[in-house]
């Protein structure tokens, strides 16, 4: 069996890094099922969900930080993939930190 060795300078950077245990990486439980009921099992977000977490993921002054239309273009494109999601709203900071405005063409696939 081939073990997979985390990457240190990955640490901070992902919510687990290190050797995978069932423990730290347990499988899914079905609903309802036995278990500590912290596992839900879901699908891929709708389109509502996803513009939803996006405006709500970042917020200043109570105002959704990424705008109508780019928060359209990350859902779009997401395909309802939580983990998309996620990367895009870093993706998003990354490109303010920079002082870059971020557009739709920052959210290509390619890109």
């Amino acid at each position: 069996m081939h073990r997979v060795r985390a990457d240190p300078a990955l640490q901070g950077q992902l919510d687990y890094t290190g050797g995978l245990t069932q423990q730290a990486v347990p499988g899914p439980r079905p609903a309802g099922g036995p278990g500590n009921g912290r596992q839900v099992l879901i699908g891929d977000f709708s389109p509502q969900d996803c513009d939803h977490y996006l405006a709500r993921r970042l917020v200043k002054d109570g105002r959704p930080l990424i705008a109508p239309e780019l928060r359209a273009v990350i859902t779009d494109r997401s395909h309802g993939l939580p983990l998309y999601l996620d990367l895009a709203v870093l993706r998003f900071l990354e490109l303010r930190r920079t002082g870059h405005t971020p557009i739709p063409a920052d959210f290509d696939a390619g890109g």
